[in-house]
């Protein structure tokens, strides 16, 4: 059985286009975006964190297979979390019309959003901005926007008169 995924978190994987986590990725963007992660898996959704298992992105056998793996899996999600660290990501761009496309909402991550594209920043779909100086204060806001986004469907009742 295929895993179901509810949040769906972009980021950039490389500064370098080794398709290895370069520096500050390693030291300043993954932490945030697996934390992102367990928070969003403690209110009991299942998120997606692209490349977690790759073990090296973009390998030349997966090439071929990411882009319909992660549409797939986008397009079952309810919801998508960009972390943006001030960096440029064709990858982000794609996904991000993906989701206009799909009415899928967005939360976007930024640090400073006048270096966020302004293709990127004025996309309808996004429905919360967050504006960070420091990634210790994302949680408990991020954890607000999702719940936000995401409520449990309203049960409903059909009554036969």
């Amino acid at each position: 059985m295929k895993t179901k995924y509810d949040v769906y978190i972009s980021y950039k994987i490389s500064g370098n286009g080794s398709g290895e986590l370069d520096q500050e990725s390693k030291e300043n963007v993954f932490p945030v975006v697996l934390a992102i992660g367990e928070m969003i898996e403690k209110l009991g959704l299942n998120p997606f964190i692209p490349h977690k298992f790759d073990e090296k992105y973009p390998a030349k056998n997966l090439i071929a297979e990411i882009y319909p793996r992660d549409i797939a899996i986008l397009r079952q999600c309810r919801c998508m979390v960009v972390f943006h660290n001030n960096d440029a990501s064709d990858g982000r761009g794609i996904e991000a019309q993906f989701c206009v496309q799909q009415n899928i909402p967005i939360i976007l991550i930024a640090k400073d959003l006048t270096k966020v594209s302004p293709m990127l920043a004025g996309i309808p779909a996004i429905r919360r901005e967050i504006i960070f100086t420091s990634t210790t204060e994302i949680l408990p806001v991020v954890q607000e926007a999702v719940q936000s986004l995401i409520r449990p469907p309203l049960a409903t009742a059909i009554i036969a008169l």
